[in-house]
C-alpha cells in the first residue's frame, strides 16, 4: 500500500501546484448539493439573506468564517441526522479522485471542508498567509484542494504565490465545479475586495500523506482549535474506504448501523468508531489517553487495577452490588 509521498517534488518543484483536476463533474455534484441547501444560485448568495456584513479585517480572524451562511451550511452538517449527501460524496470524492491523483491508496484528510463565502465588496480569508506559518501551524506534508461551487476569477477568487516567498501572485481562475491543487502549506496566498458584483462560494481541504504526519504535534487549527491528529482534524480514508461493514451473523447485524458513521469519519470497522470517540474524550479531558468499556463496573475495576488498590476501601452504604464485588 503506497502511502508516501514526496512534498518538495510534487508541490514546490513539480505540477501539482496550482493544477486541476481530472474527473467527471456530473458524478462529484457538489454545486447541486450546496445550492440545494440554501435555495438559491450560489453566486447569488449574498441575496439569500437580508444581514450586510461589514468588510472583514485582519483583526477578525475567524469571524470571516462564522456567518449566517456558514452557519447554515454547518448546523446542516452537524444536526442529527447529518449530511451524508455531502459527506458520502466527499469521502467517495478522495477515494476515486484525489488519492489516485496523488498516487497515495491511504492518507488523512480534513475530516469535513472549509466552506468559503466571498462576498461582494467583502473578502473571504482575512489574513495574507501561508498554511504552516508560526500563525497558522500546520503541518509540513499538507496538500491543499479548492472545488468551486461557483465561477472564481479576478477579484473573487484567491491569489496565490507561483513560488514560495517571491510574491508573484496569481488568481486561480475555476468553472463552478472545478478542483484545483495548489501548495498552499508554503506558498502565501489572499483575496481581494470582490469588486465582480457576484459572491464566489467553495469549500477547500487537505491531505496529509501518512510520511508527514505526527501524532504527538500539539499544533491545534486557529478556527477550529482541533489537533492536527487521526480523530481531531483528520480522518483516514484509504481506497478501501467505501467497502461497507456486513454482518456475520444476527448477533453482528447492529454494527451495520455504524455504516454511515464509519463513512462520515473515514474507518473501517465499528472499533474505529470506538478509537475516535476515545481520542476525542482524551482531547476533551485533556488527558493522554481515554479508554471505553462496556460498563461502569469494568471500568471501576481497571481503575483499580490501574492503582494498585490494597487495604480498606471505602464504599457508599447505598451503591449497586457490582461495586463492593468488584473491589
Amino acid at each position: 500500500m503506497n502511502t508516501n509521498f514526496d512534498f518538495d517534488n510534487e508541490m514546490i518543484f513539480g505540477r501539482k501546484h496550482l493544477n486541476n483536476l481530472v474527473f467527471d463533474k456530473k458524478k462529484y455534484d457538489f454545486v447541486s448539493v450546496v445550492s440545494k441547501l440554501f435555495e438559491c444560485e450560489l453566486n447569488d448568495i449574498h441575496n439569500w439573506t437580508d444581514i450586510k456584513y461589514d468588510l472583514f479585517s485582519s483583526d477578525m480572524l475567524g469571524k470571516d468564517t462564522h456567518t449566517v451562511f456558514h452557519e447554515k451550511f454547518f448546523n446542516k452538517l452537524d444536526s442529527e441526522q447529518g449530511w451524508p449527501e455531502l459527506i458520502e460524496l466527499y469521502d467517495k470524492f478522495v477515494v476515486e479522485v484525489v488519492l489516485p491523483y496523488l498516487g497515495l491508496d491511504e492518507a488523512l484528510v480534513q475530516i469535513t471542508p472549509n466552506f468559503r463565502v466571498h462576498l461582494p465588496d467583502n473578502i473571504a480569508v482575512v489574513v495574507e498567509h501561508y498554511d504552516s506559518d508560526e500563525r497558522h501551524k500546520h503541518p509540513h506534508g499538507e496538500i491543499n484542494f479548492i472545488f468551486a461551487l461557483t465561477d472564481m476569477e479576478d477579484t473573487n477568487s484567491v491569489w496565490v504565490e507561483k513560488t514560495p516567498r517571491f510574491r508573484n501572485f496569481i488568481p486561480i481562475v475555476q468553472k463552478a465545479g472545478d478542483c484545483i491543487s495548489f501548495n498552499g502549506n508554503k506558498n502565501t496566498h489572499f483575496n481581494k475586495i470582490n469588486k465582480t458584483g457576484k459572491s464566489r462560494a467553495s469549500f477547500d481541504f487537505r491531505i496529509l500523506p501518512l510520511n508527514y504526519y505526527n501524532k504527538d504535534t500539539e499544533s491545534c487549527s486557529v478556527t477550529t482549535n482541533r489537533r492536527y491528529i487521526e480523530g481531531g482534524y483528520y480522518k483516514r480514508i484509504s481506497t478501501e474506504h467505501n467497502k461497507v461493514y456486513k454482518a456475520r451473523d444476527i448477533w453482528d447485524k447492529q454494527k451495520e448501523k455504524f455504516n454511515s458513521t464509519m463513512i462520515k469519519y473515514g474507518v473501517s470497522d465499528a472499533w474505529g468508531v470506538v478509537d475516535i470517540f476515545e481520542k476525542r474524550m482524551a482531547e476533551y479531558a485533556g488527558s493522554k489517553y481515554a479508554v471505553s468499556v462496556d460498563n461502569c463496573t469494568d471500568a471501576l475495576f481497571l481503575c483499580l487495577k490501574y492503582l494498585n488498590a490494597t487495604g480498606e476501601v471505602t464504599l457508599p452504604s447505598r451503591t449497586w452490588i457490582s461495586v463492593p464485588c468488584t473491589v
